[in-house]
């Protein structure tokens, strides 16, 4: 009889069986229940108050570092008087993530300088705790939605770390916002600009395919490794799990909350990488995925569709999981 061949997993449809990086379950033992039913009447409420306070104070300041700024001034780097604001925002967004119990952040390796690399691609993005980054390196752009700039309270804060905002109604966005990355990451004059090119929030489990923005430009990219090596995985918040607000509410409920952030080598692209743009961005996400020991899998945004699909129709959610990228390739061909 003969036997049966394994293929590699990124050639097989089927075998073997993976991980699904789009769902989240918080397994809470009875200590942990004890703990938070504890901390829910004690210390919790407290520090919440304490984070409003600041996000209140920081408004303003946010406000006037932002006045009278057009459109066509978000074109250049933020300088001079205003650009004095910057430390105040850092301390407060840093006492925020203390006060939420990450009270020390293992940092590995160093940041690189803008003119090594002006683009830092970071992953696994894993929920909204990712933001703990961008005030560990001062404040870095990033790329956001184009609604949040008039989100209440919120919206100059955003405008002050001056995103690439994304249109997701506007068809030519993508091209537009592959244009402004290049732009940027040549210029050299701008902060550093933190990209999450998985492009959705996953369990942290497995590397799903990279978009193709950040290394568009065919400029050196510093990897970003995030973990959260806690016994209760509170900052994951993705598709299939809980919401924000019980994960916000648990994560207060913590003694302490551990993070490490790894900043590896700066990775220059061979001519070979910078002329093919996904090999240049599989070749990074290989690299971080052998440091986070976690395995590189075919999984887009688009299954994340297919899974909200599913559910529609009162399918399992899992159901909706094929591998996009992968199922693509083996029937249309490349992106």
């Amino acid at each position: 009889m003969r036997s049966r061949r394994l293929l590699p997993r990124q050639s097989s449809l089927i075998l073997p069986e993976i991980v699904n990086p789009f769902v989240h379950r918080l397994n809470l033992s009875l200590w942990q229940i004890i703990k938070i039913a504890i901390m829910s009447v004690t210390v919790a409420p407290i520090r919440l108050l304490l984070i409003f306070i600041l996000a209140v104070i920081s408004v303003p300041i946010a406000y006037i570092a932002t006045f009278g700024r057009t459109e066509s001034d978000d074109k250049t780097p933020i300088t001079g008087w205003r650009r004095s604001f910057r430390w105040p925002l850092i301390i407060m967004g840093r006492l925020v993530f203390w006060l939420a119990g990450f009270h020390y952040v293992k940092i590995i390796g160093r940041p690189a300088l803008c003119r090594d690399a002006a683009i830092l691609v970071c992953a696994p993005h894993t929920g909204y705790i990712d933001l703990i980054l961008g005030f560990v390196i001062d404040l870095p752009s990033g790329v956001s939605r184009w609604e949040n700039k008039n989100i209440s309270l919120f919206g100059n804060l955003i405008k002050y770390t001056q995103p690439i905002f994304v249109k997701r109604g506007d068809p030519n966005s993508r091209q537009k916002t592959i244009e402004e990355i290049t732009r940027r990451a040549k210029s050299r004059n701008w902060p550093p600009l933190v990209i999450f090119p998985e492009g959705t929030t996953t369990n942290g489990q497995a590397l799903i395919t990279f978009k193709i923005g950040a290394f568009a430009a065919g400029e050196p990219v510093q990897p970003v490794c995030i973990r959260f090596p806690n016994l209760v995985d509170t900052t994951t918040w993705t598709w299939d799990g809980p919401n924000a607000y019980k994960l916000l509410w648990i994560t207060l409920c913590q003694f302490h909350n551990y993070c490490e952030i790894e900043f590896l080598p700066v990775y220059n692209p061979s001519k070979e990488e910078k002329a093919d743009t996904r090999l240049f961005a599989n070749n990074v996400r290989c690299q971080m995925s052998q440091c986070l020991t976690v395995p590189a899998t075919d999984h887009t945004l688009e299954d994340c569709h297919l899974m909200m699909y599913a559910h529609q129709l009162h399918l399992p959610m899992a159901s909706g999981i094929v591998e996009f990228r992968k199922l693509n390739k083996k029937t249309r061909g490349e992106f």
